[in-house]
This record gives structure tokens, sequence and C-alpha cells, in this order.
């Protein structure tokens, strides 16, 4: 079978065979109507069969059964002669079944005269979490564009968008306590986030919010500047950076109207997660701010890791009363004291000390997206898809609760539609893979991406051509070393705030250059470098 992600489990053949007709019956009584509307559809586009819901198990070719003895979204499939049944025991199991049987249908069309063979095989995630991060605040993308982003996720069961959808570049949703949010760019209506939401629901994608706080706001405070520690002006930015005005992390004002706020959007997302981000917070200006260090001497906080946390506890207990998760980046695990119940997603750690590896070695529930592996908006030259397929999180980090792993396109430099799609594939089917399956071989995956990409087209975003997503050698090389002099001089610009002190700089080139390239590259480009 050409199926990504390839099933876990043993597979059966029978002698048998299962003719595929032009109408196919379906009986799932048990199921939402929904699961089957979503592989009604992709029929009849791929390939033209019709799909009729039938009333009695007795007339249908393809049946739904409730199978309690299944693992949490895992499903099983068994082809007949006469009939497919179809076996899970919960919804998003059977989306995963319906995905697979989809795939199945059109393979036995394309390649082998409408036939399927009988088989039976079950099969069942190897994470929970196997995600998709989409920043729309960079650059904006319509619900069109999402809704293609989707489909092409669900199809390879991926189950998780992380949508980005405020940074210093925009503001993305609409908010009706706080209108003046928006009024410097696009953004989606409360109405079109809730129709993307059900449409993204019904291919077994959750939408998880990100708000990014207490960083990565100038959006917000283009439109409210008291919300900063000194109120000054903020204008929306248009290129990539960390900006150094951020949220007054001490103020009693800014914390009621993130609640205000948050209490208006938590309730157009149905997920029982929330991501607040907190990566990338410049400090500068809590050290001179009175209202910070007056509650930094009230509350005896020794450092500004701990008022981050302190900022980011009252934020998270405030979301917890609607009975939601929080997700934070990395760094809010520099801390001390981090509850257990707080969910990390880790990119990278540039500081020596990486405080966050004791946090998630002692098991601190964490996502990995790591940098070198997850981040689709590096070029295919510094992120090859050998490196997500082959991604293993526990490489690097010796974690203990691994919820899952999810792949990042960041928009800095993506400004358009077409430039999306390529970035994200076929980077998603190796992705999805990585999530799904246990034993993995990266040349026969190879052999049914091409196959999903040319005579199975089953591959929906318009991604990069199968050459420009598998380059090597001299040409990558000099790709990469342009990209990383391109980054290293804009991180070196008046724009960009990492506060990073000279051993932490040190650290973080040596990070980049052991992340993307092997030793002898590396010391290649180090030697290169000083000829530039």
């Amino acid at each position: 079978m050409k199926i990504i992600p390839k099933i876990n489990g043993q597979q059966v053949i029978h002698d048998s065979e299962f003719q595929i007709p032009n109408v196919l019956t379906i009986y799932g009584e048990k199921f939402s109507d929904d699961s089957i509307a979503v592989f009604t559809e992709r029929l009849e586009r791929t390939i033209s069969i019709k799909v009729k819901n039938v009333n009695s198990l007795q007339e249908a070719t393809v049946r739904f059964e409730k199978d309690e003895s299944i693992l949490v979204n895992g499903y099983k499939v068994e082809v007949t002669d006469r009939t497919i049944t179809l076996f899970s025991a919960d919804e998003i199991g059977m989306k995963h079944a319906l995905t697979t049987l989809f795939v199945m249908i059109v393979e036995g069309e394309k390649t082998n005269n409408r036939i399927i063979r009988s088989t039976t095989f079950s099969d069942v995630p190897k994470y929970t979490h196997r995600g998709l991060l989409v920043d729309v605040s960079r650059h904006f993308f319509t619900i069109d564009v999402m809704k293609s982003i989707v489909e092409e996720m669900s199809r390879n069961k991926l189950n998780i968008l992380h949508w980005h959808l405020t940074d210093d570049q925009g503001w993305r949703i609409q908010s009706e306590v706080y209108p003046n949010l928006t009024k410097y760019g696009e953004f989606y209506t409360k109405q079109e986030i809730r129709d993307f939401v059900q449409y993204a629901r019904a291919r077994g994608v959750e939408v998880i919010p990100e708000i990014d706080l207490p960083g990565h706001t100038s959006a917000m405070l283009a439109a409210y500047p008291e919300l900063s520690c000194f109120g000054e002006h903020v204008s929306i930015k248009d290129g990539p950076g960390v900006y150094k005005t951020v949220l007054c992390a001490g103020s009693e004002k800014t914390i009621t109207f993130l609640k205000q706020l948050l209490d208006e959007l938590v309730e157009l997302f149905p997920s029982k997660r929330f991501h607040i981000g907190g990566d990338e917070v410049p400090r500068k200006n809590w050290e001179t701010c009175p209202t910070c260090q007056a509650l930094m001497e009230k509350e005896q906080i020794p450092n500004y890791d701990d008022l981050q946390y302190n900022f980011t506890k009252q934020i998270k207990d405030h979301l917890e009363t609607y009975g939601v998760e929080v997700i934070c980046w990395n760094e809010t695990l520099r801390a001390n004291g981090v509850k257990e119940d707080l969910i990390s997603q880790y990119w990278v750690d540039f500081t020596p000390e990486q405080k966050a590896k004791e946090y998630i070695e002692n098991g601190q529930p964490v996502i990995f997206s790591d940098l070198f592996a997850c981040y689709f908006d590096y070029p295919y030259a510094m992120v090859p898809l050998r490196k997500t397929y082959e991604y293993e999180p526990t490489a690097r980090l010796q974690a203990i609760n691994t919820l899952g792993i999810e792949g990042a396109i960041w928009t800095e430099r993506v400004p358009t539609p077409d430039v999306l799609s390529e970035m994200i594939s076929p980077r998603i089917q190796a992705l999805a893979e990585a999530a799904w399956t246990f034993e993995r071989n990266y040349e026969e995956f190879l052999d049914r991406l091409k196959a999903n990409m040319d005579e199975l087209q089953l591959v929906t975003l318009r991604g990069s051509t199968f050459e420009k997503a598998t380059i090597s050698g001299e040409e990558a090389f000099q790709e990469a070393k342009q990209f990383l002099l391109y980054m290293f001089q804009m991180m070196q610009s008046g724009e960009v705030e990492m506060e990073l002190a000279p051993a932490e700089q040190q650290h973080m080139l040596s990070h980049f250059l052991n992340g993307f390239f092997n030793e002898e590259q590396a010391k290649r480009f180090l030697s290169e470098l000083g000829g530039v």
C-alpha cells in the first residue's frame, strides 16, 4: 500500500479480491455524519466514485463497527471479496480509518484495475500530538488557504493545527471587547474562525490558538500602548526581528486587560489547550520599570525569568478556569518552580545552562518542534526532507513525557500562498510519518511519496518539486551557507534584541553550526566565514 503515514502493525493479505463498484454503499450509524461527508467529497473529487448512505448493515459494502478494544485514535480494516469493515473505539480513529480507505480505493482505481486485495490490518499512532504550526501574523493567509493546509494535514493524519494568530507584525483575530487590536491589518472575523474550526474538526484536526505573550506583542501595543512598561508609541513591524518593547510584567492593569481579552477569545476554540507563547522576551524595559521592580520586591521575585513565569502563571491560572491546559515555548522553563501541568513546546535552548533539559527529563509534558528538523521556513538545504523524516525527539533530550512532535512554518520570509505550500509540502508527509510510524525507512518512504505526488495525485498542496525537497551535496552546502550568513547579519542589526551574553552568543553559534551541518561542513563554514 502507498499510504502515508505507513501503518503500524502487520498486514495480512488474503486470497480474494474486492472489486471497487461505481457506487459505494456505506452504513455508519454509530459514528458522525461529517466523517462520511469528508470521505464522500474526497472520493467524488478524486476519482468520481459515488457514496450512498444506506439504512442497514446488510445493504452496505462499507461498514463501521465500534470496537472498544482498539487503542485511542487507532483503527482496524478488514477487506473481504464483498465488504469492507472499519473498526474503531472513537470518532477520530474512524476518521483515520476512512482516510486510509480513501487512499486504498484511489490506489486500486488508478493502479490495479479497480481491485483491492482482501486484507486485514490494524493501525495506531505513535504520538497523540502530531501537529503543524502556521504563522499568519507575519504574513496573512486567507481562510481558503488555511483550509487547503488542513485538508493536506488530514490526509496525512496530522491532528493538530497550531494557529499562531498574533505577533509583532499583526493581530489576526477579531475582538469586540478591544476592537483597536485589528485596526492596522487583515484579520479573521469570529464567524470565519468558527466555520474554520468546524471544517478542521470534520477532518480530525484540532485547532489550538496561540496568542503570544508577553513578548512579540508590537501589534497589541500599537493599539494599546499603555500595556507596556512606559506607554511609548509602538508601530506594527514589517520585517523579522525580536523587539524590545513588550508587555509590562508587573502591571495589574495589563493582566486585567488580558484576562478580559482571553474570556472573549477562548469561546471560539473548543480545544482543551491554549498556547500563550513565552518565547524571545527582551527584559530591558523590565529592568528599569518601577511597576515591575515594585512587584519583584513585594513578591521577592529574584530574577527576570521568574518575573516572566509570575506573569505566565496568572494567565495560565485564568485559562484553567475554562478547563483549558496551557502551552508555552520552552523559554518559560528557565524559571524556578514551573508547575508540571504546564505543557512546554521545545524549539531550541540557546543558554549554556539549558534549564529546560532538567524539567523535560524529569517529566514536564513536552511537544517537540526542534528548530533543526521541524522548522519549515528554513530552506530544504538546511532542514532537508530526510532530517524531518528521521527525527526522533528523544535523541537530544531524554524526555519521559513526550506528547508528540510539531512542524512549524514561520512566515517572515513566506509572502505568498505558493511559497507557503512549497515550504510545507512534501515536508508535511515526512513529518506525518515521523509522528505516526514506529519503524521507518527513508528510501521506502520516498517510493511512496513519489507515488502519492505523481501517479496517485494525492498531494493536494502545490509543494516543492521532489528534486528541490531532496537537495544535497555541494549545492545544499552553498545554499545553507548563504542563508546562515543572512541570519547572522540580521541578528546583529539593531532591530533584534536577543539579549544574549557573549558566552550565550558563542553557544548559539555552536548550536546552529552543529544543528545544520556535520562536523566537516561546520569547520568548512567557519573557515570560509573568515574570508567573507
